[in-house]
């Protein structure tokens, strides 16, 4: 797996060539964020798929376009729909299988 941050310039419609991809919504000053952020990296790290960071302060525009408002949220997007929402307690399992089934 990828990990990248969203660039300032870069827009959400940039991303919807790559399929599957990974949303990850989060605060400079959420704990769980920066707790989760590693096992997701771990968990995910053989699956062929991009995940890009959202710093949610840097742009709000985006999260709530997304009508994302609690950190951290992953959204599962492929093809510029969204399969799958986990927020706050994030369940890596139930991604992983997402992702098996859309291989």
């Amino acid at each position: 797996m990828k990990t990248r941050s969203l660039g300032s310039n870069e827009s959400i419609e940039s991303l919807r060539d790559i399929k599957p991809f990974l949303l990850y919504f989060s605060t400079p000053n959420c704990g769980v964020c920066h707790a989760m952020l590693p096992k997701l990296n771990e968990a995910l790290k053989d699956e062929d798929l991009e995940m890009i960071e959202i710093d949610v302060s840097l742009h709000p525009d985006i999260a709530g376009q997304h009508r994302v408002f609690v950190s951290p949220t992953i959204l599962v997007m492929s093809e510029g729909k969204e399969h799958l929402r986990e927020s706050r307690f994030i369940d890596i399992e139930r991604i992983i299988r997402l992702l098996d089934l859309m291989k």
